[in-house]
């Protein structure tokens, strides 16, 4: 990851992106079995209080909710 690149975990509330690709492979792969795959558009519904955990919508009906160390290993680009 380089410097300049941004993880899901850096996006504010209501922040729209597009996933770029993944630093965690296993979890990578279990990410993608829900439909997070490189080029889909997320949008962050909430961070809770303590930035844990991450809640997160695909395609505006379907919301996943991750740990702030699972965010970090997403890498995406602002839309």
């Amino acid at each position: 990851m380089s410097e300049s690149s941004l993880t899901l975990a850096d996006i504010p509330k209501g922040g729209k992106v597009e996933v770029v690709g993944f630093n965690d492979i296993p979890l990578s792969l279990r990410l993608m079995e829900f439909g997070c795959i490189p080029g889909v558009e997320l949008k962050v519904d909430l961070h809770a209080p303590l930035g844990c955990p991450v809640c997160v919508s695909l395609d505006g009906d379907y919301h996943i909710s991750l740990r702030r160390s699972e965010a970090e290993t997403i890498e995406v680009k602002l839309v």
